[in-house]
């Protein structure tokens, strides 16, 4: 609770912020944004069967104007749920899981900066779920795309709905200091309408959460493996330098052809054919730097 003086404070700029800067803020005059003096850890959460409920207070398709896409970013505040950067939801309607079958769909937010909150990232347009009604799901907790130490750099090649675990990582990031490097590869059909998260990502970039971004539009003739090709030397150098490469695709195609893009990297990088590079994907799946799949697994 915010002591007379702060809550004079909060209610005289908030006409400044936007809601999710409010949330923020309001998390970090509290203390429970970061309680103590100590940076935010994660928190262990058990495989959750117990259905949650919360009431879902924002639902936009990430889509402009001119496409045909339909990626739904849904906020639910939901106060007693708990969870961590790359799990999944999935949601009870009429009783049943999911309208659409047993679907898990990937958490876009993160505890410490979206206090009381959690958003998912959908593919589609779940009539259900409608803004200022009450929802009920389950948590999955899911450690592919957990956060690596705070000081390993990360490299995250996301195509379509693929960006949601990334935006995840990003503001859970961003939110706790995390001084290891950030760069995003973002893959989609076209710049002005299907940039999914484009003020997001613009915002981490300016301000430093995000050290690089490249993306990749088919409209302009693009693909995410022409431009993982283009920018193999400074992939090399991060690699070589310790950090974690994630890889998560809207199709299944794609991801075999930015898998692809790394093999003929290494192979055409690899001093010594007769043995693995430091920069190959066994190598780094081995040590625990690398972790891919394409979204509808």
């Amino acid at each position: 609770m915010l002591s007379a003086d702060k809550k004079q404070k909060f209610d005289a700029i908030q006409s400044s912020y936007s809601r999710a800067e409010l949330i923020w803020l309001h998390g970090f005059l509290t203390g429970s944004l970061f309680p103590a003096t100590t940076l935010p850890s994660l928190v262990a959460v058990p495989a959750q069967n117990k259905t949650l409920s919360g009431t879902i207070i924002s639902k936009i398709n990430l889509h402009d104007t001119g496409s045909a896409g339909q990626t739904h970013h849904i906020e639910i505040e939901a106060p007693g749920a708990s969870y961590n950067p790359g799990d999944y939801i999935s949601f009870s309607i009429n009783n049943s899981p999911n309208a659409t079958g047993k679907k898990r769909y990937p958490v876009s937010s993160s505890p410490e900066a979206h206090s009381g909150e959690i958003h998912v990232t959908i593919p589609a347009d779940i009539e259900e779920l409608v803004c200022d009604k009450p929802v009920e799901f389950l948590i999955h907790a899911d450690g592919k795309f957990a956060p690596p130490e705070e000081n390993t750099d990360l490299i995250m090649i996301g195509s379509g709905a693929g960006i949601a675990p990334f935006r995840s990582l990003l503001s859970h990031r961003d939110a706790t200091g995390a001084s290891g490097r950030n760069w995003l590869f973002f893959g989609e059909k076209n710049f002005i309408s299907d940039f999914l998260y484009q003020t997001d990502l613009q915002l981490w970039a300016e301000t430093g959460g995000l050290t690089r971004m490249n993306t990749a539009f088919t409209d302009e003739k693009m693909a995410l493996a022409q431009k993982i090709l283009i920018h193999a030397k400074e992939i090399i150098n991060w690699l070589n330098h310790g950090a974690h490469l994630y890889i998560n695709t809207a199709a299944e195609n794609e991801l075999q052809e930015v898998i692809g893009a790394f093999r003929d990297i290494d192979r055409q990088n690899n001093t010594n054919p007769g043995k693995p590079s430091s920069i190959s994907i066994n190598e780094l799946e081995k040590q625990g730097r690398y972790q891919a799949q394409w979204f509808g697994q």
